[in-house]
């Protein structure tokens, strides 16, 4: 019979309280959840929506031909540390995971599945939110829970903070949403565009001065940082403008002379102008001045 260490007195009667024995199984349970949050960190370092989108991960599932990254590496995370700094509790929350596999000498760990293709349809179902006001606080934590209803949880939540590099995945989207990298930005990725559009009105209900939109759109257009590119591209318009002023001076001598008699030809010319209209596009107002 186990002996217990404190006693209670309550009123005349004896309590006796069997204290190890609680205290063994809030540990047990303690080691459980830590067991679950670990797998659950660790799968997430690996899964679809981040392992495309963090360089370092993406580099080290790259460098070995099977996939395989040392679990010394994993363990030395800042959220996998907060949780333990035992290896083998490590391994034996990732010995549970059905996404994960660890290597036979528990020293290495690897997806189950491939590396997933890059989906380019991601922009269309990201969201970016910033400009809050500013006793606002976010967290990934609070991010997370704003925006989790009874459909779905979001895929990938990435904070930035103001003068960070901001990845290479969002480098086309910081010609077109310029806060990124300069003010704090959430930036939010769903499992599909109905989500994140329902996430932007709920966003807008929170904080209405707040600037949220979906990553594929933006007030801003991008900028072409290829100079040479770009004159080459009004070099192209402006030869155009040049055939178009041409042309038109041609059919109005033409038509003043009675030239232009076949109904072909109007109809031919006409089409060729509806096209130079379309290719000139921005440049169309040059041509008055060319003429």
């Amino acid at each position: 019979m186990e002996v217990p260490l404190v006693v209670d007195v309550a009123g005349s009667e004896l309590q006796i309280v069997d204290t190890p024995s609680q205290d063994k199984e809030n540990i047990f349970d303690g080691m459980d959840d830590a067991v679950a949050q670990i797998r659950e960190q660790c799968e997430f370092y690996f899964s679809d929506a981040n392992i495309l989108k963090d360089q370092f991960m993406l580099n080290q599932v790259k460098s070995s031909a099977d996939g395989w990254v040392k679990l010394g590496i994993i363990e030395k995370f800042k959220k996998v540390q907060r949780l333990t700094q035992d290896h083998s509790v490590v391994v034996r929350a990732l010995s549970m995971s059905s996404k994960l596999e660890v290597s036979e000498d528990g020293l290495s760990v690897r997806r189950r599945d491939p590396l997933p293709s890059w989906d380019p349809a991601v922009y269309h179902r990201t969201i970016i939110l910033t400009d809050l006001p500013e006793d606002v606080e976010l967290s990934h934590a609070k991010v997370t829970e704003l925006f989790t209803t009874d459909q779905a949880s979001p895929l990938l939540v990435r904070l930035f903070l103001p003068g960070r590099k901001v990845p290479s995945d969002l480098k086309r989207s910081q010609a077109l949403h310029p806060q990124l990298g300069t003010k704090f930005s959430a930036v939010i990725e769903f499992a599909n565009r109905t989500l994140a559009s329902k996430a932007i009105s709920r966003a807008r209900q929170h904080w209405p001065g707040a600037y949220v939109h979906l990553l594929s759109y933006g007030s801003k257009k991008p900028t072409d940082a290829n100079p040479k590119k770009k004159e080459k591209k009004v070099h192209f318009a402006c030869t155009f403008i040049i055939l178009a002023a041409d042309l038109i001076r041609s059919n109005m001598v033409n038509s003043r002379m009675g030239l232009l008699t076949s109904k072909d030809e109007l109809s031919a010319s006409s089409d060729f102008l509806d096209a130079f209209v379309h290719l000139l596009g921005d440049h169309l107002w040059l041509v008055p001045q060319i003429l």
